[in-house]
């Protein structure tokens, strides 16, 4: 196999937040940060940290960052993808959107066609390895653990998780999560404010 350095996918601003990221699960994992690095052609605008003190602030907020994409940056709604840990994360997403009027379409459904669906793309983290969208928005009030795994091993597959789901983004990622998270992996996300335009909400 051969490793491709090249990423054509993500502009440069997103692939160096989601490399410092991988960067900070590596150590976890194997106790080194990993060195290599990836490069993107593209230019674009800083990652959007959404960072809330009240969990319950952090949809409203997702969702004003919905609105300026599709009414100001005019992305169709098909471009935008919101990613969340569970299902249930995405119903009360999904509920909002349409009290606002905004089609939404669930990945998950079995009716779903990427095709034929309208409107903004709903999945879970898991779901959207090997996808993309132009933008992404990463819904993350907290996550959730299912297995006996000890916390190193959580921690691991937390940080590749949210890793993935944040490298699916190819123009614009908004990441919305609380700012004092029992979760390593979220919390670690705060730790790239160099990287990153961090909105208080």
């Amino acid at each position: 196999s051969k490793r491709l350095y090249l990423n054509y996918r993500s502009t440069s601003s997103i692939q160096r937040f989601c490399q410092a990221y991988r960067q900070l699960g590596s150590a976890i994992e194997q106790g080194t940060e990993d060195t290599e690095s990836d490069r993107a052609f593209r230019e674009g605008p800083p990652v959007q940290l959404l960072i809330a003190e009240n969990k319950d602030d952090l949809l409203p907020a997702l969702l004003d960052q919905i609105r300026f994409c599709i009414d100001q940056l005019d992305y169709e709604a098909e471009n935008l993808a919101v990613l969340a840990p569970q299902e249930k994360m995405l119903e009360a997403v999904d509920k909002k959107l349409t009290e606002l009027h905004i089609p939404s379409a669930r990945l998950k459904d079995a009716d779903f066609s990427f095709e034929d669906s309208q409107g903004i793309r709903l999945s879970s983290l898991h779901s959207s390895k090997g996808l993309d969208f132009p933008v992404v928005l990463v819904y993350l009030p907290h996550l959730s653990h299912f297995s006996n795994f000890d916390a190193d091993v959580h921690d691991s597959q937390d940080h590749n998780l949210i890793y993935v789901a944040c490298s699916r983004a190819m123009d614009y990622l908004v990441i919305a999560s609380p700012e004092n998270s029992k979760f390593k992996a979220i919390a670690d996300l705060h730790q790239l404010t160099e990287l990153a335009e961090i909105q208080r909400v």
